[in-house]
């Protein structure tokens, strides 16, 4: 079991994409690219999603990623969860590959079949640096979040804590994002796509 602790902020104008790869504050044109496709899994009456657990299979480039995500809240774009990862060889999703989660999840289930609900593909560009007492990963996603039919476009940076202070998030901001304009986004991608099922009627 992990904790995971992000900060999500959105891209307010397209152009300030190619700016922050070339700012030497923060991507300064070194980064990795990658990427990701995901699959995002409940059963059909969602009965996970209220529970605020979330199964995903991601395709990052050539590794396939199960992940399991729960709990945890938001305030001003900084995110926390439980997360679980476990690298995996098969294309499907068993609730079952994660025992610290099995026990609630399984019954949650029952005689329904999970199938998957939101689809997400992202080119994402990524980078860790050491930043005050802390090391971070920066990683900008520009892609889509689709959901019964409908897409939604993402451009987002998420600054996420691996080890260290959550006060250098806020303090990487500040510093070195505070020109950019960029807006803090309580919306993870699993929530909009939610957000789109909404919208197409599918019950929550």
């Amino acid at each position: 079991m992990g904790k995971e602790l992000e900060l999500k902020l959105t891209l307010t104008d397209p152009s300030q994409e190619d700016r922050l790869l070339a700012d030497p504050r923060v991507f300064d044109g070194e980064y990795e690219t990658v990427v990701l496709r995901a699959d995002y899994y409940d059963v059909p009456s969602l009965a996970l999603t209220r529970e605020k657990i979330s199964l995903r299979l991601r395709r990052e480039n050539d590794r396939l990623v199960a992940t399991a995500k729960a709990g945890g809240g938001v305030k001003d774009g900084l995110h926390r969860r439980e997360e679980y990862n476990l690298e995996v060889s098969e294309s499907r999703m068993d609730p079952a590959w994660f025992p610290e989660l099995a026990l609630r999840v399984l019954p949650m289930i029952r005689d329904e079949r999970l199938e998957v609900i939101i689809r997400t593909e992202m080119n994402r560009r990524r980078r860790s640096l050491s930043w005050g007492e802390s090391r971070i990963e920066l990683a900008l996603d520009h892609g889509f979040v689709e959901a019964a039919g409908k897409r939604e476009e993402v451009l987002e940076l998420e600054i996420e804590l691996l080890r260290g202070k959550s006060a250098d998030l806020f303090s990487f901001r500040e510093q070195c994002l505070g020109g950019y304009g960029l807006v803090p986004e309580d919306e993870s991608k699993f929530s909009r796509g939610l957000r789109l099922l909404t919208e197409a009627g599918a019950p929550r």
